[in-house]
């Protein structure tokens, strides 16, 4: 959903459709109707948190760190949240971002949410 932010935005205007909020079990049921498609019941679907430093690294790669520091800082805020939190956290948050979202590959997005 994150790399797509873009592309939804303009199909969002062009439809004149108003972006929606997720709520984290908003994002669960996205996650449960897309493994129950049938193409894709026999896809593991896996995330695992890195053990990595490098997270830090992508973060201030990517530019999110320009923006998330001090008050804005994302480390204390994100404790004890589930990954269907920060997903929609994520999705909920685009919109306000001052620049547009930086595509993330899918092993970049472990290591930075670790």
């Amino acid at each position: 959903m994150w790399n797509h932010t873009t592309q939804m935005r303009t199909a969002f205007a062009e439809k004149k459709i108003a972006r929606s909020q997720l709520s984290a079990q908003d994002t669960a049921d996205l996650l449960v109707y897309l493994q129950n498609l049938l193409h894709m019941r026999n896809t593991v679907a896996q995330f695992s948190l890195s053990t990595t430093e490098s997270g830090k690294a992508l973060f201030e790669s990517k530019g999110c760190a320009d923006c998330h520091r001090g008050k804005l800082a994302l480390e204390n805020r994100l404790a004890n949240t589930t990954l269907t939190s920060v997903a929609a956290a994520m999705w909920n948050h685009a919109p306000q971002m001052l620049q547009m979202p930086p595509a993330l590959t899918g092993g970049e997005m472990p290591s930075i949410v670790s």
